[in-house]
């Protein structure tokens, strides 16, 4: 016999379930085989439940440094990099924007660009700017009517007359340093039709293939200030975009042939 009670400390069987002694009672080696398992079962999920997920994964201190379980620093989890493409993104947008504005500033102009050529040139008295109002194929179709007709200038030598004689008219009746500004009061986008006629017109009368894809009628407020008057009058100008620029086709319903 090697079991002692538990109360009193009298020797008992090693099955007896009371001491014969006392009274008290016993466990019996099943019960306490039983205990003993429970005890060692329950015990770690007692400390998992104890110990917080933070602790157990590893947490941030409060200088925002990550520890696992063991104590050892953790790297930071890293940042999803899909906001900073979304940034990058608009900059670049933006980018592409502005540049696209300062191109047309110095290159494009659109369909007042020829607007301004023309008023500007006979401000300065410019027939090379004179020129760029009107299509390429407009100018060389009158290079090849002086050639025919004899006459001893070339074409850039006939528009400096003209715009000699208009600036000339425009200072007997408004003095010298003559400054023209204009202002669009009403803009109709032309046809398909209005378009395809303008076509037309170049392949009839100079024989030229010219693709037309937009153009506007305007009708104008221009005022001639000089040294000695100014004048405001109204008249109209068509302009048109022939094989991708922007010309001047009709002058107060006149058109260019």
């Amino acid at each position: 016999m090697s079991k002692f009670c538990t109360n009193c400390g009298a020797q008992l069987q090693d099955n007896a379930a009371f001491c014969t002694n006392c009274g008290a009672t016993q466990q019996t080696a099943q019960q306490s085989t039983q205990q003993t398992f429970q005890q060692t079962t329950q015990q770690p999920a007692q400390q998992t439940t104890q110990q917080t997920p933070e602790n157990a994964y590893g947490a941030y201190n409060y200088n925002n440094t990550a520890y696992n379980s063991n104590g050892d620093v953790m790297a930071a989890p890293k940042k999803s990099g899909k906001a900073k493409f979304i940034v990058l993104g608009v900059i670049a947008v933006a980018v592409i924007a502005a540049v696209v504005i300062v191109l047309v500033m110095l290159f494009g102009g659109g369909y007042k660009k020829p607007l301004d050529n023309y008023f500007k040139s006979i401000e300065d008295g410019d027939a090379k700017t004179f020129m760029e109002a009107y299509p390429e194929c407009y100018i060389d179709y009158i290079d090849d009517m002086l050639g025919v007709s004899g006459m001893d200038m070339d074409v850039e030598e006939f528009f400096q007359e003209t715009v000699d004689g208009l600036l000339e008219t425009f200072e007997s009746d408004y003095g010298e340093n003559i400054s023209i500004s204009y202002k669009i009061e009403d803009k109709e986008k032309l046809s398909d039709s209005e378009l395809e006629d303008i076509s037309d017109e170049f392949k009839d009368n100079i024989d030229a293939n010219v693709d037309v894809t937009s153009g506007y009628e305007l009708d104008l407020e221009v005022t001639i200030e000089g040294d000695d008057d100014d004048d405001t009058d109204s008249g109209s100008l068509t302009v048109a975009k022939i094989d991708g620029e922007w010309y001047i086709v009709e002058n107060d319903g006149e058109s260019l042939f």
